[in-house]
């Protein structure tokens, strides 16, 4: 299960390189730009963009759940939070770090 502390900006572009990884996803890091992709030059970020997130779930197979107290997503590994008032954003953080831990796996 994935815990659910608050993430800093550091461990979230950690997350955010070992979920393109375990995605199969090139990327690139920019200081300015933060994550871009080599194959269209497209700005990645799936912790805060919902097309992003759902890319990432859908070349990974993962398969997700959400209802009104809990948001839980489903690859190898289990990871399930509990809802905020964003449901969206609450899918998208948990899609990219079920992805980075099955990358670190």
């Amino acid at each position: 299960m994935i815990s659910q502390k608050p993430v800093p900006n550091d461990t979230v572009r950690h997350y955010l390189q070992r979920a393109a990884e375990a995605g199969g996803i090139q990327v690139k890091w920019d200081q300015e730009n933060g994550f871009t992709r080599y194959d269209n030059n497209a700005r990645w970020n799936p912790w805060d963009d919902n097309g992003d997130a759902l890319d990432l779930a859908e070349k990974m197979m993962m398969t997700f759940s959400l209802e009104p107290s809990r948001v839980a997503v489903h690859w190898g590994l289990y990871g399930e939070e509990e809802n905020t008032q964003d449901t969206y954003a609450t899918l998208r953080r948990l899609i990219v770090r079920v992805a980075a831990e099955s990358g670190a796996a």
